[in-house]
């Protein structure tokens, strides 16, 4: 799932970055799912949620691949529990972005996201979003959680500390 997602991601950054977003042709509105349909609140019935997404700008670029659950988050092989928080975290990012797509954002970090909605070994669903707004979605008391945060947050924060040197005496 992972390979269907990042050629299609590869595809809408080529699209993104070539292309400005006003001559760029919309999908067709039966194309476009609904973004409630990815919620990770509501996974259940042994849905994952698998998302993939590549940011790059001036001073950063990273790439990743998460696979969601109700209640797990992997990356690199790795498995870490999904809090309620978390997961109502990411669910209100992918909504306040899904209505902002198309909306002139202008800044120089540009995030695409394709999400992959599947039970068993089907697709069930998949959606991209663009995320071009500098941390402007963040404004406000939303409590919001990009998957790049949540990457951080479970997988590699605790490692940064570790590597932290202690301030010199």
């Amino acid at each position: 799932m992972f390979k269907r997602l990042a050629i299609g991601l590869m595809a809408l950054t080529v699209v993104v970055s070539h292309a400005s977003i006003a001559s760029a042709t919309p999908p067709l509105a039966s194309e476009i799912h609904s973004i409630d349909e990815f919620s990770v609140v509501n996974l259940q019935n042994g849905a994952t949620l698998e998302i993939s997404y590549k940011s790059m700008g001036c001073f950063q670029d990273s790439v990743g691949d998460l696979k969601l659950t109700s209640d797990t988050v992997e990356y690199k092989g790795e498995t870490r529990p999904l809090t309620v928080a978390q997961a109502a975290g990411l669910d209100r990012y992918f909504q306040k972005l899904a209505s902002r797509q198309g909306s002139p954002a202008g800044c120089t970090t540009v995030t695409t996201i394709g999400l992959g909605l599947e039970r068993g070994n089907d697709l069930i669903a998949h959606r991209f979003l663009v995320d071009d707004f500098c941390s402007g979605l963040f404004d406000g008391p939303d409590e919001l959680l990009s998957p790049d945060h949540l990457r951080y947050d479970l997988f590699d924060k605790a490692k940064n500390l570790q590597m932290t040197p202690l301030p010199e005496k």
